[in-house]
Parts: structure tokens; sequence; C-alpha cells
């Protein structure tokens, strides 16, 4: 193991995000003071966060601790204060805070550094495998990810504890500890202070075996999203062929690299097993769905579809206006209202053809179920005269008139139909 040093460090966060100044998140500890004193004496430290939890006595002192070691280095400091009630999962929701945090104190695209090491890395891997997670969770702290407008790097990630403690005192640092972190009560806690050495003592080197692990488990999950691309699962809703013809392990694999591209939790094992069955074996005429508390997967004809929970009621979105050789007459547009058809509601799109059902010509453009009864349409005082995206009404329409488009705003991670697409004059 290299020592640590501000030439390492600064090599280390090329590596991460090239050249780049860096946002430090500092809460008082030797961990991060060891962050921000190696940033700054590698010039490549931009300012200073640090966000008060109010979860602890001191938290006010350790505020104004970091505000006084940023100063001497002649770094911009940022600060909030932020609201954590105790109880249940409270690392997860303190986190949480903390980067919703970052991302208001912090213009876009600034880069954060936090001080996670490998210590934390083998603490956060066994925790999540003791916990049964998957290959996902087995991937631990990421080197590097995105936070909303930011980015979020750990360059001291290669380091074990020791090296940190070893450069802090060497550098005669001062920092604050923090009680709670010697609380046995909490599960990191407990495995850090009486699992950990423990394994350790009969197998030296297993923190570092953990950290080799989570490498393995992010190889793991890139050749599963390297085959969901392969299978044809990319950006909108997915062939259930490639699905079909894989073996189920990988298929499984595919799916929930696919749910996770758009920033949803795959379901339990158990349910997505049997719930890509169920989609997949399902009659061509039947619209099977596997819902979670995450979302929903929908099969329409031979595509699978993302939803998220809850699924919209009807999309948001603008109505426009083309001119076209058929459409309404502009006199008529101001008194137009906006609604969803009623159930048999029939327009007539052809001049001495027949009034046809609206559900059929949604059907025939290829509109999934769910989407069909919450597609717009526009009325003059309670008469049916246009659905954008299929046709007016040839009573009211005129050789020089306009047509309506509608533009959906969409939900993230919500797919939908090439029909939908085609109405919504994106396909035309």
């Amino acid at each position: 193991m290299i020592p640590l040093g501000p030439d390492v460090f600064a090599e280390a966060v090329r590596r991460l995000v090239g050249d780049c100044p860096l946002h430090l998140a500092v809460s008082g500890g030797r961990d991060s003071i060891v962050l921000l004193d190696l940033a700054a004496r590698a010039g490549i430290a931009a300012g200073v966060v640090h966000v008060d939890h109010g979860l602890a006595t001191h938290s006010a002192a350790w505020a104004r601790f970091c505000a006084a070691a940023a100063e001497r280095r002649g770094l911009a400091f940022h600060s909030c204060r932020v609201g954590v009630v105790p109880g249940g999962d409270l690392e997860a929701r303190a986190r949480a805070a903390r980067y919703d945090a970052f991302q208001r104190l912090l213009p876009g695209g600034a880069v954060v550094a936090t001080a996670h090491h490998a210590d934390d890395q083998a603490e956060t891997v066994l925790l999540r495998l003791l916990r049964g997670s998957g290959v996902e969770g087995l991937t631990g702290i990421a080197p590097s990810r995105p936070l909303g407008p930011l980015t979020l790097i750990r360059p001291l990630l290669a380091w074990p504890r020791e090296a940190i403690d070893t450069y802090a005192r060497a550098r005669g640092l001062e920092w604050v500890d923090d009680p709670d972190n010697a609380e046995l009560t909490r599960d990191r806690n407990y495995l850090r202070h009486t699992v950990l050495p423990q394994l350790a003592a009969r197998w030296p080197g297993v923190g570092a075996r953990l950290g080799r692990l989570a490498g393995h488990a992010r190889d793991a999950r890139a050749l599963a999203a390297w085959t969901a691309e392969r299978l044809g699962l990319g950006a909108g809703p997915a062939p259930t062929a490639g699905l079909a013809g894989a073996p189920d392990p990988v298929a499984h694999a595919a799916l929930r690299a696919w749910l996770r591209d758009v920033g949803m939790r795959p379901p339990p094992e158990a349910r997505l097993r049997q719930g890509l069955q169920d989609l997949l074996a399902a009659a061509a005429d039947r619209e099977p769905v596997l819902a979670w508390d995450e979302g929903e997967l929908r099969r329409h004809r031979d595509r699978l579809f993302r939803l998220p929970a809850p699924v919209p009621d009807g999309p948001a979105g603008r109505l426009d206006w083309e001119a076209a050789g058929h459409g309404l007459s502009p006199e008529i547009r101001e008194s137009l209202r906006c609604g969803v058809a009623a159930p048999g509601e029939r327009l007539r799109l052809v001049s001495g053809g027949p009034r046809r059902r609206v559900s059929e010509l949604y059907r025939e453009r290829g509109l999934a179920p769910w989407e069909r009864h919450w597609w717009p349409v526009l009325r003059l005082d309670d008469v049916l005269v246009a659905v954008p995206g299929i046709g007016v009404a040839t009573e009211y329409a005129v050789p020089a008139g306009w047509w309506p488009v509608w533009r959906p705003v969409l939900p993230t991670g919500t797919d939908v139909t090439a029909g939908w697409a085609l109405m919504a004059g994106e396909g035309e």
C-alpha cells in the first residue's frame, strides 16, 4: 500500500474525475479532516461543505470546528442544519438528508468528495451480505456516481483506516470524535468494533477481500447491463422475445439491470422470478401485471412496460396546434374543452363514413390499455370534435385548419407505446 500523501491523493482524484477542484464533505471527524488536509495540500480543494444533522449535543461546536479548519486553509465554507428524527434506519435517513443538502448548497456540476475508506467499504459489503443483498447491494460504496446535478466521489477507498490514522498523526491533525460511533446497538458499529476485528484476527486481510468482492459485484452489474442491451432492453418498452429466449438467470439479471436503469428498485427475487414467468407465459390476448412497491411491469402485445408507483392517472403535458390541410377551424379553438373519451363515444373521420368508437381507434394506433383511458379528447360544448394525434370529426373539419397534437410530459421511468409516441407527434 502506497502511503497517503497529496500526490497520490491527487492521482486518485484524477482517475475518478480528471483535473477537477473538489468540494469536500467534512464532518469534523478524523477521516474527513484527513480528506480536507490532503486536498488542500494538493491544491485541488474548492471549498468545504458541512451538514449539521442536529442529532448530537455538540453538533454546533463541530460546525464551528469545521469552519475554522476551512478558514485556516483559505477555503470557502458552506454549511446548513437539517432535521433528522431519531429512530428507524437513522444512518440511511441522515445520509439522504446530507446528500439533499449538498445539492442545495453547491452549484450544478460541482464534484463532492467524501472520506469513505477501505474499512468503510468492508463494513458496507459485510452488512449488506448479512442482510441478504444480491449483486447490486454487494457493489458496496461506489468510487464515483451522479448525485442529482453533482458528482460524488470517494477518493480514499483504496486506503484502510490504519493508513488514514497514520497520516493524521504524522501531520499532527486535530479532529472531533462522535461518541455515537462507539454505540454497539448500531449494526455498523457492531461490525466495526466486534465482528470485523475477530474476522481479521482469524483471516488477515479480510477487509481487502471484501473490497475485492465489491469490485467483482460491480463487474457483474456491468455485465448484466451489457446483456440487457443485447436482449433489446434499452430505452422504452422491452421486447419479450429476448427475455423469453434467454436462460432464466440471464433474463433475471438483465431485467433487474433494465429496471435500475430508470431508478426502479427491482422486486424481491422470488417475486421477480415468478412474475417474469407469468409475464412471458400469458396468452397473447392477456395483459399480465407484475406489481411491487416501486412500480409495475405490464405486458402489452409482445413488449414489457415499466410504470412507476403510483401508476400515473394520466399524462401531464400541453396541447399544441399544427397547421394542416384538414383540421379544426381557428374560430372554435378557444371554445374547446379537454377531457377523456366516454365509454362508447364515437368519431366520424371520413365524410360519409361510419362513426367509429374512439376505443377502436386507440387500439388501431397501438395504445396500451392503461394509456387509452386518459388519452385526451376535445369537445365543443358536449360534442366530441377531435382526438389529438388521431383525427378531427369531419363535421368540424375545414380545408386549411389546425391539427391538435398532445405533448405528454412523462414521469421518470415510464415507458410508452409506439402508438402514444406517434399520437404525440414524435413518430411522424
